[in-house]
């Protein structure tokens, strides 16, 4: 499987994504967060510095998880 990161999409530098991540227009994922596998970060949706989720995590549309989550 593979991780899409749309192009409008925001990832920060040591972001780690588990198989068949989506990351959708306009999202900002920041530094150091971990997404677990088929993970869906919706249309602006924000998480925040350190942030884990586990497998298969949906993150709505303008949704916000901050740190420590």
């Amino acid at each position: 499987m593979t991780t899409f990161i749309h192009l409008s999409a925001d990832v920060g530098d040591g972001t780690k994504f588990g198989d068949n991540v989506k990351i959708w227009h306009y999202a900002q994922v920041r530094e150091d967060a971990i997404l677990g596998e088929g993970c869906i970060i919706s249309r602006g949706a924000y998480i925040g510095t350190g942030v884990t989720l586990g497998k298969n995590c949906k993150v709505q549309n303008y949704a916000l998880v901050y740190e420590p989550a």
